[in-house]
């Protein structure tokens, strides 16, 4: 009877040790540094009169922190919110615009990419390594445009800038590699859909209406993680 139980009490210590993958009912945060790159950062032609044809030529990306949330459904699928802190990013411009504002600089804003994504774990719950993949939905919040100081003090006069928010589609590619049953390391990254249309009211010519401007990021993510 006492060698039967201390065999059951090895087991059940070898499973604990081996139980590092994610399981039904795990609720994860991760944690780290967010690097957005932006991929096509060009744009239709700008429709004003009097202007030659223009278009955007310049999106920055940028870096900051960043945090993930999952909920996992099931032992293979997961629910996941992605969030950031806002980004800054500069935008120029090619064509009729630099001749008319003597600079290729048109403003600057602060941009906020959120996403929701289906993830599937296809790995057993026995793996440290946990890859994964996701598809979602991105909503890209614009706040704080502001042109640039070369466009107000040009003929254009004193102007602002309004960039629409944008919807679009979002891929994922991730893994998490576990430490122990709480603690993990995750790598990610997230292709994103990102088309909006801006415009720039000026004080002494007509609204300069930027069509169908696109982006495309490709969003990093490098983190820690902890499961609840």
């Amino acid at each position: 009877m006492k060698r039967t139980l201390l065999y059951s009490m090895i087991a059940s210590s070898l499973m604990s040790l081996n139980s590092y993958g994610h399981e039904k009912g795990d609720f994860i945060a991760r944690v780290g540094v967010v690097n957005i790159d932006m991929r096509k950062e060009k744009s239709s032609s700008v429709e004003v009169s009097g202007i030659p044809n223009s278009r955007i030529s310049g999106i920055s990306g940028s870096t900051d922190f960043g945090a993930s949330f999952s909920y996992m459904m099931s032992d293979y699928f997961a629910i996941e919110w992605i969030l950031a802190s806002p980004f800054s990013t500069n935008i120029k411009a090619a064509g009729g615009i630099p001749m008319v504002t003597g600079s290729q600089n048109i403003g600057k804003a602060k941009y906020l990419p959120e996403v929701i994504s289906l993830q599937y774990y296809p790995m057993e719950n026995t793996s440290k390594f946990q890859p994964y993949v996701g598809v979602g939905i991105n909503y890209t919040l614009f706040s704080k445009e502001s042109t640039d100081i070369s466009l107000n003090n040009s003929v254009a006069g004193p102007s602002k800038l309004k960039i629409d928010n944008s919807v679009g589609l979002a891929a994922q590619l991730g893994m998490d590699y576990e430490i122990n049953d709480k603690w993990l390391v995750n790598a990610a990254l997230w292709y994103i859909d990102l088309e909006t249309d801006a415009k720039i009211e000026t004080t002494n010519i007509a609204t300069i209406q930027v069509n169908d401007v696109e982006a495309d990021p490709i969003v990093f993510f490098l983190s820690v993680g902890y499961k609840f």
